[in-house]
């Protein structure tokens, strides 16, 4: 199975020493650039970013390239990473079995766009 993340849930899991369990239940974390760079830049110094950076089974992708408007709009009012997290989903070059949110608005806005 193949999830796509945004920040947080990586944050929280490296904070109390569990990130690996994405491993577990997943097999392949991917996440895109902005994620990463959230985590791992923005985020220096702080919980995840090492834990992040060191993590060679976590995959780091492009941003989505062209998505549809629909899909833009439904973002709108999302942080980067949600949107980034969300766009690559739906992007569908890389076929997503899953999409771990944190945020309710994005986790409402994308059942939206599902339905």
């Amino acid at each position: 199975m193949i999830v796509v993340s945004n920040a947080s849930p990586l944050i929280i899991l490296a904070r109390a020493h569990q990130l690996a369990l994405l491993r577990g239940f997943f097999g392949e974390v991917s996440i895109p650039r902005t994620v990463y760079e959230e985590v791992t830049t923005a985020g220096a110094g702080l919980p995840g970013a090492e834990e992040v950076r060191a993590a060679a089974w976590i995959v780091v992708r492009p941003d989505p390239s062209n998505p549809d408007e629909a899909a833009k709009r439904a973002c709108a009012g999302l942080g980067l990473g949600e949107q980034a997290a969300i766009l690559s989903l739906l992007n569908q070059r890389v076929r997503f079995d899953r999409v771990l949110l944190d945020d309710s608005l994005a986790r409402l806005g994308f059942g939206k766009m599902q339905a």
